[in-house]
């Protein structure tokens, strides 16, 4: 598997838990704040809705609606906006 990296000011959401991607919420381009729900995950006959930990703006988008995704895999990538810069831990 490759390896993947980013810049400094991105923040990067994780999986998680294993499953498949119910629902893509966003999109490239798009601006979320702390608490937006990015994505719907299946897994063990429950949805678990994935947040977004920070204001930013989508850079990325890696799985794709019916993708199966694995517990830590990265699935969005958000530039932090100014005002929340240092705001996810």
């Amino acid at each position: 598997m490759e390896e993947q990296s980013w810049p400094d000011s991105a923040t990067v959401v994780d999986s998680p838990v294993s499953g498949s991607v119910w629902q893509l919420r966003v999109q490239v381009g798009d601006t979320v704040g702390r608490g937006d729900a990015l994505l719907v995950l299946e897994s063990m006959k429950m949805e678990i809705a994935v947040s977004a930990p920070c204001d930013g703006t989508v850079t990325q988008v890696l799985p794709t609606a019916g993708g199966r995704v694995a517990a830590g895999q990265a699935l969005v990538v958000l530039e932090d906006s100014k005002d929340s810069a240092g705001a996810a831990s």
